[in-house]
């Protein structure tokens, strides 16, 4: 969500302090920093989740293997690993609406044209990542 503020900000600026009054120019700068925005912080997730991740397992699998010997590490490593890595991969999905949308935006205007179907399925990809990271328990102020 804060990708889209700071990108109207950037298109508003740009109209009022740069004079820069073509609607098509103001859209594709406003999405093209939503595309490096979204991007930037879904790598930066990805390491997080990554970190997280891996630790989690490795933790699963010294304490299933202090309680249940080697049988007890496997499955420490696999199921807590396992858990953890779901978790991830769901929560990096939603960040895809995000990335896919603003790509989508700024592939729809192009040569001084508009392409409306592109416009309309950028808009619905970024409404969906807006609707998953609102309902989504794992919310982050990054989007």
């Amino acid at each position: 969500m804060l990708g889209i503020i700071i990108g109207l900000c950037i298109a508003a600026w740009n109209y009022v302090f740069k004079g820069t009054h073509d609607i098509g120019v103001l859209f594709l700068a406003a999405t093209h920093f939503m595309l490096v925005w979204y991007c930037l912080w879904t790598g930066v997730l990805f390491v997080f989740f990554a970190v997280i991740t891996v630790i989690a397992a490795l933790g699963g699998s010294v304490a299933g293997a202090t309680n249940g010997g080697v049988f007890g590490g496997l499955l420490g490593l696999v199921g807590v690993g396992g858990a953890t890595a779901a978790v991830a991969v769901l929560a990096m999905a939603t960040r895809l609406f995000w990335i896919g949308g603003a790509w989508v935006l700024n592939q729809s205007y192009s040569n001084g044209q508009w392409d409306t179907g592109k416009l309309i399925i950028g808009g619905v990809l970024i409404l969906i990542g807006v609707i998953c990271s609102r309902s989504s328990s794992s919310n982050s102020s990054n989007d």
